[in-house]
C-alpha cells in the first residue's frame, strides 16, 4: 500500500511539473506573438507614400523633414504629376542625398 501511496504521489508530482511547464510555453509564445505584431505595427506606421500622403504624415515619418519641406513635397508631386522613383525626391528644395539616406527605408511609391 506503502508503494501506491508513493506511486501516486510521484505521478501527482509529475504532472504538476509537466503542467507548469507547458503553461509557461504556451506564454512565452504568445508574448513572443505580441511581441511580433507590435514591431510589424511599428514598421508599417513608420513607411510612407510619398505619392498620397498629405504634408502633416510626410512630416511625422520621414526624419529631417518639417511642415515647410513635407508642403514642398506636397507641391513637387502635384506640379509634376508624382513621383516615379524615389530619387525624384531630391528634385525637392532641401531635400539632399544625407535626407534620403536617412529616409530610403521608410519611403514607398505606388
Amino acid at each position: 500500500m506503502a508503494s501506491f501511496q508513493h506511486l501516486k504521489s510521484t505521478l501527482t508530482t509529475a504532472f504538476f511539473v509537466l503542467l507548469m511547464f507547458a503553461s509557461g510555453t504556451v506564454l512565452a509564445q504568445a508574448e513572443t506573438s505580441q511581441s511580433a505584431a507590435s514591431v510589424i505595427s511599428e514598421s508599417v506606421s513608420d513607411i510612407v507614400n510619398i505619392n498620397t500622403a498629405p504634408a502633416e504624415r510626410l512630416a511625422k515619418v520621414l526624419h529631417g523633414v518639417g511642415p515647410k519641406k513635407a508642403e514642398a513635397i506636397v507641391v513637387w508631386r502635384e506640379e509634376n504629376g508624382g513621383f516615379q522613383h524615389v530619387e525624384e525626391l531630391m528634385e525637392v528644395k532641401g531635400i539632399g542625398e544625407k535626407l534620403m539616406d536617412k529616409n530610403r527605408d521608410r519611403i514607398v511609391i505606388q
